[in-house]
């Protein structure tokens, strides 16, 4: 066997090492999505009970809802988002929307979340970031979308719901730092 080949030989054993490497390492390294990643917080939350507390039953509301999952190599991350269209009593659009806010609020501390951020306000939609064990989240009720859908009988307010969930798991319990900037002068 002659050194070309000899330096073929290796340069092709040297690819094949390298490749099972990279994948051996890539299955160390990256954090799969499993139903231990999820909390379940995640898998529990549903805003259609609440929201069906304010809906007018003279047309049925049409819900959908996604899932979805990632790995990553510090985290691995979920994702769900629910989408409604229902008909409301127009002076109820700020009760429901206070409504979402605090069986949200109240669902996460059901399910033993640490709230670590809650902002917004009906106009404005919802922002709550928390954390559970070794995950940390953020759940967005954004602001009602108006005239969502088809033309509604007077007196009814047809409108789009939009709530998502992101959430990031990791092997070993966040640390967080908090930092609190103000513009006022004391």
């Amino acid at each position: 066997m002659g050194s070309k080949q000899k330096w073929i030989g290796l340069s092709v054993a040297f690819t094949c090492l390298a490749f099972f490497a990279a994948i051996f390492l890539n299955r160390i390294f990256v954090i799969h999505p499993s139903a231990e990643t999820e909390s379940t917080f995640l898998r529990n939350y549903d805003p259609r009970p609440e929201a069906a507390m304010f809906e007018l039953k003279t047309r049925g509301a049409q819900w959908s809802n996604h899932n979805s999952s990632a790995a990553g190599r510090k985290f691995a991350s979920h994702q769900r988002a629910f989408y409604g269209q229902l008909s409301i009593d127009p002076k109820n659009w700020m009760p429901l929307m206070n409504s979402l806010a605090l069986d949200l609020s109240a669902q996460l501390s059901h399910y033993g979340a640490e709230i670590l951020g809650q902002s917004g306000d009906p106009r404005h939609g919802f922002r709550f970031d928390y954390k559970i064990g070794k995950t940390l989240g953020s759940a967005v009720i954004s602001p009602l979308s108006i005239g969502a859908g088809q033309p509604v009988p007077t007196g009814e307010l047809q409108v789009g719901l939009d709530v998502s969930i992101d959430e990031k798991w990791f092997p070993r319990a966040p640390g967080l730092i908090t930092v609190r900037v103000s513009d006022q002068i004391r």
